[in-house]
């Protein structure tokens, strides 16, 4: 039987190339018919393939007559990079390398890489927002941020082991591997900087003019469990904010039409509401906003929101209309069923009470009509005599003038009178504040009352009539 020629150096598609024209010949000379019908499988196998990943794919058994050692890169200077404790310094040593030899979490469909040792990806990165992230990154590939020096394991040049597989930045390589495919002239444009830069790395630039696609890599030198240090360069290096704490960012990104737009259900409950189909654009419109390195958190495998990105969604909007984070929080933290009442109340409310303050902040209602920050200041100080022992709303409601810590304007203590009678039902909280935005809504423009003296009604005699429940289930049915 002819002896086979050693392939180790060739190229993906060479070596497709080579058994395309080589295989036929060799199965003719194979001695048994055992043989000869297993080289007879191989070789459909390996003229489908496009290149050594497809054949991962495609043909595992063919595979392994083909697959190789890494070949070795083009090496460069030694440097560091720190981890998100940044007590944890990590010796690596610049490289260039083919972009097919590397070793990814997930193939270029995005599926799992099952030659990729799954202890090293605590990523879920079949998610949509993980694919959604590589397909932008590919097409806004900044050759920069992938060649500068960051001296960081989660940005810059990805980090590789000795045997090519990706340490840290498979998701830096899956958007190489894309811009190479679907965005040329994204890839050209990084090829041709890394050439003209690798001097700076320590690297010979003639010695990448001469591959196919170079990428520049770090490559973990020294000792230690690549396990740990793929968990630590997934990990953040500053503590994440809650949903409440991000919520003020949110807010200045989420648009006042956004929540205008949004559908109420039948239920009262937001939660549910967001869900809705009818409020998917609303959904996507808020995802594009925030950024796609924390897309991952608030999207499922299908593009489905989260339980994180509907609590997101919600503390965004409830800080748009009220501008206050910490009353956010209070309906996601408190303990206190009361209180979760009435945040729930104020909560499934938000569609209202957005009309009557963007109508309020543009000029078309009183601006004394708004009484968000009234409403803040009365749940805050419902809180805190609940938080303590020896008061209760009653005690405070008789002898208010006792506790300095606890002044409040008349109004803000009519408003905490009427969220304490109706602090046991979220829906009779929802329906009460959300009458007060139907309320402003039913208002002249102040311009009217101006010109032609027809006198709006006066806040004080409003408020007292909300107060009372006047006004409750006697709701707009077209609020938008």
């Amino acid at each position: 039987m002819a002896k086979k020629k050693d392939t180790v150096g060739r190229k993906p598609r060479e070596r497709e190339e080579r058994y395309k024209l080589s295989a036929p010949s060799q199965a003719m000379k194979v001695e048994g018919k055992e043989e000869a019908e297993e080289s007879r499988a191989v070789i459909p196998a390996v003229e489908m393939a496009r290149d050594k990943q497809t054949v991962k794919e495609l043909a595992p058994e063919a595979n392994k007559g083909i697959a190789q050692p890494p070949r070795p890169g083009v090496e460069g200077d030694v440097s560091k990079a720190y981890g998100a404790d940044p007590n944890n310094k990590y010796a690596v040593r610049y490289e260039v390398r083919e972009l097919s030899d590397l070793v990814a979490s997930n193939t270029d469909t995005g599926a799992i890489n099952p030659d990729y040792p799954a202890e090293l990806q605590p990523r879920d990165r079949t998610r949509a927002a993980s694919r959604a992230q590589v397909a932008n990154m590919a097409n806004n590939l900044v050759p920069d941020m992938l060649i500068e020096e960051f001296y960081s394991t989660d940005r810059g040049a990805p980090i590789i082991g000795q045997d090519a597989v990706v340490e840290s930045g498979n998701g830096r390589i899956s958007a190489l591997r894309r811009a190479a495919r679907d965005y040329p002239e994204k890839y050209t444009a990084y090829r041709e900087e890394l050439i003209e830069r690798a001097g700076e790395r320590g690297i010979d630039p003639e010695a990448v003019k001469g591959m196919r696609e170079p990428v520049l890599v770090r490559v973990r030198i020294g000792e230690g469990s690549r396990v740990e240090f793929a968990r630590e360069a997934n990990t953040a290096g500053v503590l994440a904010m809650s949903e409440t704490e991000q919520s003020r960012t949110d807010a200045d990104r989420l648009k006042t039409r956004d929540i205008l737009n949004f559908n109420l259900g039948a239920t009262g409950d937001i939660s549910t509401d967001i869900e809705r189909r009818d409020n998917r654009e609303f959904v996507r419109s808020f995802m594009a906003a925030v950024p796609e390195t924390e897309r991952g958190a608030l999207m499922g495998k299908g593009g489905e929101l989260t339980q994180a990105g509907n609590k997101r969604i919600q503390a965004a909007m409830f800080t748009k209309v009220y501008d206050d984070t910490q009353v956010a929080a209070l309906h996601f933290e408190s303990t206190d069923s009361n209180v979760k009442n009435i945040t729930g109340g104020l909560m499934n409310s938000l569609a209202d009470m957005a009309k009557a303050e963007e109508m309020i902040k543009g000029g078309a209602r009183a601006k004394d009509l708004s009484i968000t920050k009234d409403i803040t200041v009365a749940v805050k100080t419902y809180k805190s005599i609940k938080d303590r022992d020896d008061m209760t709303v009653e005690m405070y409601l008789d002898q208010s003038q006792m506790f300095d810590e606890y002044k409040i304007t008349p109004t803000q203590r009519k408003i905490l009178i009427g969220l304490h009678e109706r602090s046991r039902s979220s829906k009779k909280i929802q329906s009460w504040v959300g009458s007060w935005g139907n309320v402003v809504q039913q208002q002249p423009h102040p311009d009217q009352v101006t010109m032609f003296d027809t006198g709006g009604a006066d806040k004080e005699v409003l408020l007292d009539a909300w107060i009372a429940g006047k006004f409750e289930g006697h709701e707009q049915t077209e609020l938008f």
